[in-house]
């Protein structure tokens, strides 16, 4: 069984199914172009509207395909201000988010500098946020950890943060620090931090020419390296080969995939995330081989998604963030494996903390549900975790599909409360805050994000005050719309085989914005088995409307009461088709995601 797909918890349905609507230009164009009828099904399933050009270039794209780097706004001032660090020697600092992107960015700097563009690592700095005690963003505290670095940098690389700082950019100006902000994330209203040399974030208002406000961080950050070794030869100086940039797409992917950015309409990142599974898979570096047991040697964007982000998030959620870029810069198999033991025993620690804090979350949401809450401010005053405020939300928003933002008081300052924010299509968070920030001043909020998820500081005694505001907006934004429907492709339109699950895998990579596909069928069980040490998981004989008998795994479906959620008999199913790892068996397993009896769901 694909082993990536361990992570998630299957259940019986809260929220309601429905099939995804299918954009008929779309199947017939990639009929036209060969799809099998499966295939077809499931991207237009997932596009609304054909791509410019052909489908194929979009499901595999091309280098060619890509925006170009030079349409980026500021990276000329970026390449400029940093070549000039490099010719003179100056110290540099990479000032990177504590998540799986901001890890990432920080491996593609690193490694291009140091190994492409031959910086001294005595002269470059890697200096990670931390998520329990200063937050999000460059905050003051970080700004103060900068300053103190021995020897102090004149230059400053942010990635993956820094838009929506100018405070504390001007603050490093004012000592003499000039900063390059790469970056991803929405700006405020009034435009790039000024006091920055450069911003070069493709979420700008003025980045149109470039055409993908969706790439990640460390694409950004990618994409710099890329124009600053193109500087760098201008100038004659070590610049190092375009195949040493392209090799460090593999972590490119890992950022990609842990940030949850488009993979439907975006050719940037479909591009990035194949061609680091690409890399990852030739091997070369220990710490793909010391991860590969964790993936079964099965890499792709779900083993990515589940299996390696988790691991590299935990070390950022529960401590320092840094202890990630270190593990992924192991130079032998045996010091890559001691790191990959530390990250999945903070993974475990993760885990446990998540569990705790999500239980007491579902229970603070349920009575606001039950009144009909729009959306949910959930503060936890005393034993809440700001490192797992994101998937806590996640949980509720999946269970309950509306908008949700978790809070507990910032480590070491309590007058103050932190947390993360998860939504749904329809209510943009950047803009909700925006929103709320421009007619409650006085909440002194600091924030950032992009449409779906963000980050918020607010002062502990003006929660409640927050938590309305919160409520009107994003009332305002749906329009007493109800919660989204969770979606599937409907009944799988051929048996279940090897060549159903081939079939699927060459559409991949899969995430948000181009899903893994989920079919609906109505079966009878007829045996269950407990699977896995501590019996959480479930194996199931179910014959199938056609006669044919198939194994289907449940994970995580037994709750900590040890009753099973169902038993033998009629039930119908939402499930996964992957490819099997498995020597042994028909070639293909069935993973069940949710048991459908009494949805009310629609075909």
């Amino acid at each position: 069984m694909n082993s990536a797909l361990q992570e998630t918890t299957a259940s019986r349905a809260t929220r309601p199914w429905a099939a995804r609507p299918l954009a008929d230009a779309v199947y017939e164009a990639a009929v036209a172009e060969g799809r099998s009828h499966l295939q077809a099904t499931v991207i237009a399933g997932r596009l609304n509207r054909l791509p410019d050009g052909r489908l194929a270039d979009l499901i595999n794209p091309r280098a060619a395909d890509l925006p170009r780097a030079s349409a980026l706004p500021d990276i000329a001032l970026a390449t400029a201000c940093l070549a000039d660090a490099i010719e003179q020697g100056q110290v540099i600092a990479a000032v990177l988010d504590h998540d799986a992107d901001g890890q990432n960015s920080g491996l593609v700097i690193w490694r291009a500098m140091t190994e492409a563009f031959a910086v001294p690592p005595e002269r470059l700095h890697v200096v990670t946020s931390h998520r329990l005690k200063e937050g999000y963003g460059v905050s003051s505290q970080l700004v103060e950890r900068i300053l103190a670095l021995d020897p102090r940098p004149t230059c400053v690389l942010t990635a993956d943060q820094g838009s929506t700082d100018e405070p504390r950019v001007a603050e490093l100006a004012r000592h003499g620090v000039k900063t390059v902000v790469t970056d991803h994330h929405h700006l405020p209203e009034e435009g790039p931090p000024p006091s920055a040399v450069a911003c070069v974030n493709p979420a700008r208002d003025d980045a149109t020419a470039f055409g993908d406000p969706t790439i990640c961080g460390a694409m950004v950050a990618w994409y710099v390296m890329v124009a600053l070794q193109r500087e760098l030869a201008r100038r004659g100086l070590p610049h190092g080969t375009p195949a040493q940039l392209v090799d460090l797409l593999s972590f490119v992917a890992v950022a990609t995939c842990g940030d949850c950015v488009d993979l439907g309409m975006s050719h940037a990142n479909r591009w990035a995330v194949q061609q680091g599974l690409e890399r990852i898979e030739r091997g070369g570096q220990a710490i793909w081989e010391a991860f590969a047991p964790f993936v079964r040697n099965e890499w792709t964007s779900t083993s990515l998604s589940f299996q390696i982000v988790p691991r590299l998030n935990s070390v950022g959620r529960l401590g320092d963030a840094k202890r990630g870029i270190e593990a992924m810069c192991s130079s032998n198999l045996r010091e890559a494996y001691a790191w990959v033991q530390t990250l999945d025993d903070a993974n475990l620690e993760r885990k446990r903390v998540q569990a705790e804090l999500t239980e007491r979350a579902m229970e603070m949401a349920q009575p606001q549900m039950d009144q009909g809450a729009p959306a949910l401010c959930l503060p936890f005053y005393t034993g809440g975790h700001a490192g797992v405020h994101g998937i806590t939300a996640s949980r509720i928003v999946d269970t309950f599909g509306v908008p949700t933002v978790c809070l507990s008081p910032v480590e070491g300052d309590p007058d103050w409360m932190t947390g993360s924010i998860r939504s749904v299509k329809g209510a943009h968070v950047k803009h909700l805050l925006d929103g709320i920030a421009r007619e409650y001043p006085q909440l002194n909020l600091r924030y950032g994000g992009h449409a779906m998820a963000g980050g918020v500081k607010v002062p502990r005694a003006l929660v409640s005050q927050f938590a309305i505001a919160w409520e009107l907006a994003v009332q305002d934004a749906l329009a007493d719309r109800p919660p989204p429907p969770r979606e599937h492709d409907g009944k799988l339109p051929v048996r279940p085989s090897r060549q159903a699950a081939a079939e699927l895998a060459e559409l991949a990579p899969y995430g948000r914005g181009f899903p893994e596909p989920v079919f609906v069928v109505a079966g009878e069980v007829s045996r269950i088995r407990p699977l896995g040490r501590d019996n959480k998981h479930l194996q199931m004989d179910v014959a199938f409307p056609d006669g044919q008998r198939e194994r289907m795994v449940w994970f995580n479906a037994v709750g900590e009461d040890g009753q099973l959620p169902i038993g033998p008999g009629h039930h119908r199913f939402a499930y996964q088709l992957t490819g099997s790892t498995f020597a042994r068996g028909p070639g293909y397993d069935l993973k069940i995601v949710a048991c459908l009896d009494g949805t009310g769901e629609s075909d």
